[in-house]
């Protein structure tokens, strides 16, 4: 029997449930998201009597993310141990900052990415390029990047 993991509907189902988990506010590290799908697949299986393709077809998004929802709860016992779940950041306030500054912090944030990578430590090079990508969203619309107007009107 082929891995699972490897068909695209899982891999869809996980990459649903991410979105879903966004729409609640919170963020959830794909591997995390990825076992619980797994988890959840392998016991509808066992439960239905079904092999696990088949028990892929019964296994939705939504369901998933309330079961991680309700695990990352920060009112449950043993929640604080829940380490791949955080909250979405939402802050439309703004800053001026000379685009010198802005650029300086990009570079550091490439920087960091760039050692953390070199030592293989993925999960923080993850979260320094993230980090990178949102640095000129609090300095407003001037510091977007250009768009080129036949880029926006092409089909």
């Amino acid at each position: 029997m082929p891995d699972i993991q490897q068909s695209v509907e899982f891999k869809a189902i996980v990459a649903q449930t991410s979105a879903v988990l966004l729409t609640r506010g919170v963020e959830v590290e794909p591997g995390a998201v990825r076992d619980v799908v797994a988890l959840m697949v392998r016991s509808v299986a066992e439960r239905m009597g079904v092999d696990q393709e088949e028990a892929l077809h019964l296994v939705r998004p939504e369901p998933v993310a309330e079961a991680i929802a309700a695990a990352a709860d920060p009112g449950r016992e043993g929640a604080e141990h829940v380490y791949a779940v955080r909250p979405v950041r939402v802050d439309a306030r703004t800053v001026v900052l000379p685009v010198g500054v802005a650029g300086r912090l990009v570079m550091a944030a490439a920087q960091a990415g760039k050692y953390a990578t070199l030592n293989g430590d993925g999960h923080t090079a993850s979260h320094v390029l993230d980090l990178a990508t949102e640095i000129p969203a609090p300095t407003g619309p001037d510091c977007q990047p250009p768009t080129h107007p036949r880029i926006l009107t092409q089909p």
